[in-house]
């Protein structure tokens, strides 16, 4: 039988940067998502990161929240034209 090694999710990528760029540790991250309401591990950190698992709506704000970053800059690696069209709207709104 077949693995399926397709990625699960398209921002673990993102998160694994952001979090480095924050200097935390995949511990760090879990305990903070902990904190927020969370039930996960470093372990699930990890295979977020990995893209091994499909990521929930609740658990992508959960993320966001945690990391500081607005929903759809988890995204902007995915898709990079998504997320200038948002950064532009919210640019918009401001004015």
């Amino acid at each position: 039988m077949k693995t399926d090694t397709r990625p699960k999710n398209i921002i673990g990528t993102t998160i694994r940067a952001r979090r480095m760029a924050l200097g935390w540790t995949q511990e760090k991250l879990a305990a903070e998502l902990r904190k927020a309401g969370l039930k996960t591990t470093r372990g699930g950190v990890a295979k977020v990161e990995a893209r091994m698992v499909r990521m929930r709506d609740f658990n992508v704000l959960y993320f966001s929240t945690v990391l500081g970053v607005e929903v759809d800059d988890l995204f902007a690696e995915a898709d990079p034209e998504h997320a200038a069209r948002m950064a532009e709207a919210r640019s918009s709104r401001k004015h």
